[in-house]
């Protein structure tokens, strides 16, 4: 998977305007990872950073930039110059997500960024406290159908009106 994502990343090369005089790159490139360092996309684009720079002759920078659950770190990727120096990492929830739930987030992901490819796929695991009685997501689930809305704190909402409708209720009666 890194090897694709590295060759993906050399893609650039090819897409970048040269002039008769430049060569590319003549310069390092920055990785924007839009989290902490330390985390999946951090690890990644440090087992990247030195194939790249092995490749093209010029060293890699790993950039950390969190905030906003990732929308901060793929901003300044959008808003780099199009000049192939910046990559960004991005992530469901700072490319995808974010936009589509916040009216305020700062970039169009259609507008502002090109996906080059999928890196890594990130396994999410689906977690529940060790003193519930569930142990698989299945009886997790069948609990759920089987609880109309009791005291199990279980609700089966069948439009997403009627979910919204339920948060507001909860909210005012706090």
């Amino acid at each position: 998977m890194l090897h694709i994502l590295a060759v993906a990343l050399l893609a650039l090369t090819f897409t970048v305007p040269l002039s008769a005089q430049e060569q590319f790159p003549n310069r390092p490139i920055r990785i924007i990872v839009p989290f902490t360092a330390g985390g999946p996309s951090d690890i990644v684009a440090r087992l990247v950073a030195p194939k790249i720079t092995a490749t093209l002759g010029q060293p890699v920078i790993v950039d950390n930039r969190p905030g906003a659950g990732g929308v901060t770190g793929v901003d300044i990727a959008a808003k780099a110059a199009p000049d192939g120096y910046t990559i960004g990492l991005g992530s469901a929830g700072g490319v995808a997500i974010s936009p589509l739930l916040d009216r305020g987030t700062p970039f169009d992901p259609l507008r502002d960024l090109a996906l080059l490819t999928l890196g890594v796929l990130v396994p999410e695991p689906i977690v529940v406290s060790s003193v519930t009685p569930y142990r698989t997501l299945q009886e997790l689930l069948a609990a759920a159908r089987a609880a109309r809305q009791d005291q199990s704190g279980f609700h089966r909402f069948r439009q997403p009106a009627a979910f919204g409708g339920r948060i507001a209720e909860e909210r005012d009666r706090h």
